[in-house]
């Protein structure tokens, strides 16, 4: 019977406990335990102690506000939802029976009066686990995305690195290909030089032997005049002088005149003056067949130089037209040899001089080495400006990836895969937001302001994202010059959100990108 009593009681005294303790969490709710006194102290000062009934008395006595965790009388203090079924919250104290339901906080409606608020954390949290599927499902995507721009920016600077390395290999390629013709055209300008000098080799020594044959010529001829002048003093002397001199000298010298004209008239039936006159025209003739004979030789001599300047031409002809052989420089140098070869003969014939017999063969010895593709000077120029033209252009290509490579596209290279510029209209503006170069203010006139110049992507700890850094825009009318940070959340799509500007011509922006999606969001 005792005990039956007591039950009842206990039940009485747990539930005025409960009801005194509105607002405590469970666990916090065994600092809320009287002492064997009766009494309790405030939880951040243990030396002011209050009887523990006047704890949720709906007055403050604790500084700290925590003897009133169920009522509004403290403002400092925390009220406890435990909205059962859904995410328990705390709510600030003097919003407790304010009449007003924050469900946001307090789903339960615990915040008020019995009767006063629904409980809807059922309904809430339905709301709340679609909202979490969504969440996850755009991070998800947009983390996928990412990947996908992360393998795409590697790929990009994958693809600039090989290409640097297939420039730099044509570029050594063409700088050989360059050397050796200039080799070649070296090799023609000094073939070319040679005939030439052939050419006047054969020329002067034509001239010289011209000079020395007529030379002698007119010696000869000087000669035949003072013999013929001799012999007509010696003639006039024999016939008028006196001779009753006795002179033994001029006597002798008559007589071996005479002598010498009888012998002479006996070689010739014509007289002496018919003979010399003879003898001068034999002369006369034998220098002017031999002028001939030179004529000729240099008329040969330009002929078969014309006949060289025409086979280059009709080589260089066939060039042109794309249609030349591949041997025609080979016959050149063979032509040549040839030619000289002739000469030689034609010179030798005319001196006198037996020649050896020269094979076709061993007159292109020294040249049986040349490639049959060898190409001519005038080609080899040609070739050397095309190659000198493409050389430039892959210099020039090197450098440009050279320079892409060097740029900032952010950490792991992530922004090279970026779209190029992203346009969206908040306000009365348009706001051009290029990732890596340049962020602008377009107002309705089409007229932009460079709000920056993008300077770098860096990842912040403190959000957890990244964000673009753009400095050095366009100055202010009275103010200072224009900068922009441009904060990255996630999104599918790419597009600036937000743009404010907390301080004067200091931009502030918001923009979706996968480039916010972190799995670590996942909720």
């Amino acid at each position: 019977m005792f005990i039956g009593l007591i039950s009842p009681f206990l039940f009485i005294a747990h539930a005025c406990t409960l009801e005194i303790l509105r607002g405590v969490s469970p666990e916090s709710i065994v600092r809320y335990q009287p002492d064997e006194n009766g009494n309790w102290h405030c939880l951040n000062d243990p030396s002011i102690v209050i009887p523990f009934d006047r704890v949720n008395d709906n007055y403050c006595d604790c500084p700290d506000g925590s003897d009133e965790p169920g009522t509004s009388a403290c403002s400092n203090g925390l009220f406890f939802c435990e909205n059962v079924g859904f995410e328990s919250h705390f709510i600030p104290s003097f919003k407790v029976d304010d009449g007003v339901c924050d469900y946001d906080v307090c789903c339960d409606g615990s915040d008020e009066a019995p009767g006063v608020c629904e409980n809807r954390c059922v309904s809430m949290k339905a709301e709340y686990e679609k909202q979490v599927h969504e969440h996850n499902k755009k991070i998800t995507q947009g983390v996928a995305i990412k990947q996908k721009m992360a393998e795409k920016s590697k790929s990009i600077r994958s693809d600039l690195e090989k290409a640097i390395l297939k420039y730099n290999q044509y570029i050594a390629s063409t700088e050989e290909n360059i050397a050796a013709l200039e080799l070649v055209r070296g090799k023609m300008d000094e073939n070319e030089e040679m005939i030439n000098d052939n050419f006047k080799v054969i020329e002067t020594d034509f001239e010289m032997l011209t000079k020395s044959l007529l030379g002698s010529f007119n010696q000869l001829s000087g000669y035949i005049s003072k013999l013929e002048l001799l012999e007509s003093i010696l003639k006039t002397m024999t016939e008028e002088y006196n001779h009753n001199f006795n002179d033994p000298a001029v006597k002798q010298a008559a007589q071996e005149y005479l002598n010498f004209a009888a012998s002479f008239d006996e070689t010739s039936d014509d007289s002496s003056d018919d003979n010399g006159t003879k003898q001068r025209i034999a002369v006369e003739k034998v220098v002017d067949a031999f002028q001939e004979l030179l004529k000729s030789i240099n008329e040969d001599i330009a002929k078969v130089k014309s006949e060289i300047v025409s086979l280059k031409l009709e080589q260089n002809k066939k060039e042109d037209n794309n249609t030349s052989d591949s041997s025609s420089s080979s016959i050149f140098f063979e032509t040549w040899e040839i030619i000289v070869i002739g000469l030689k003969r034609l010179v030798d014939s005319f001196l006198g001089v037996e020649s050896r017999i020269v094979t076709y063969e061993e007159s292109i010895e020294p040249y049986k080495d040349i490639p049959k593709s060898e190409i001519s000077n005038k080609e080899a120029e040609k070739q050397i400006a095309s190659l000198s033209t493409s050389l430039e252009g892959l210099k020039s290509e090197v450098s440009k990836s050279e320079s892409e490579l060097k740029k900032n596209y952010g950490p792991g290279d992530i922004l090279r895969s970026m779209p190029e510029c992203i346009i969206s209209k908040i306000g009365s503006y348009k706001y051009k937001l290029c990732p890596t170069s340049v962020l602008e203010q377009i107002n309705n006139d089409g007229r932009g302001t460079k709000i920056g110049v993008f300077e770098d992507l860096i990842f912040s700890e403190e959000t957890n994202n990244y964000q673009f850094i753009f400095k050095r825009g366009e100055r202010c009318w009275n103010g200072p010059v224009r900068e922009a940070v441009v904060d990255v959340v996630c999104g599918t799509k790419q597009e600036v959100l937000i743009v404010t500007e907390p301080e004067k011509c200091i931009y502030h922006l918001k923009m979706v990108s996968p480039l916010g999606c972190f799995e670590s969001d996942l909720l």
